[in-house]
């Protein structure tokens, strides 16, 4: 019997490493199986019915588990659409450890519980989700806009900076997002003071891309490197 039940477990776990995501599972045998190892320290719980062995957990940095959970989450719950830097980290963008706890989902109202404090909801309207790398997440204008609004500014340039860089977006189109309104509930006036950078007298081309040094220069007030002899 106990073969049984190991070779069931294992077989779960597997799938559920392909797929690069935590084994998802809320009742039945196998929730009491799966409950029962992580008793015995062989799997850890990072969420209420989420599991991975404990060897290859603690193998992973903290961008993996954050995909490997949202991936195990939307097993669990198909209709959620992930938000804000858990929808970066899904889009590959490149987001601080730090920042990623709690794990973003959107909603209507922003207002409704989630069972762990490490989901959140956050209200998003207007977007139409899309899937990257197994999950439902916000396009990566809202993804960034929502970044823009609610993170310091060195961590949320560092999100667009990769966004630029990687070519996935360039500044003219986000910036079109932003003021032109192609999404809902918020102004671009709304965004957070930290956005609104002190720059030099000649101004900001935006139809170049913002590079990390020159924005945090200009919100520093020194100068880009261009600037100096």
């Amino acid at each position: 019997m106990k073969k049984l039940a190991d070779r069931k477990v294992n077989i779960c776990l597997k799938d559920a490493e392909r797929r690069q995501a935590c084994l998802e599972s809320s009742s039945g045998d196998l929730h009491k199986l799966l409950e029962a190892r992580v008793k015995t320290g062989l799997l850890v719980s990072p969420l209420p019915q989420l599991y991975a062995r404990t060897e290859l957990w603690d193998q992973l940095d903290q961008t993996m588990r954050t995909a490997h959970l949202a991936r195990g989450l939307q097993e669990l719950h198909p209709s959620w659409i992930f938000c804000g830097t858990t929808a970066a980290v899904m889009h590959g963008l490149d987001v601080s450890w730090h920042i990623q706890d709690p794990l973003e989902i959107s909603s209507r109202s922003g207002r409704a519980k989630t069972a762990s404090p490490h989901v959140v909801r956050r209200y998003v309207s207007g977007d139409e989700p899309v899937e990257m790398n197994g999950v439902r997440v916000t396009t990566l204008s809202r993804t960034l806009l929502d970044c823009m609004r609610r993170l310091e500014f060195r961590e949320a340039l560092a999100v667009v900076d990769s966004a630029l860089h990687q070519g996935l977006i360039d500044s003219e189109r986000l910036l079109s997002y932003v003021s032109g309104g192609e999404w809902r509930g918020w102004s671009e006036s709304e965004i957070s003071p930290k956005w609104r950078i002190r720059v030099p007298r000649t101004g900001w081309n935006p139809s170049r891309a913002p590079s990390c040094t020159n924005l945090a220069s200009w919100r520093l007030s020194f100068k880009s490197p261009s600037q100096i002899p």
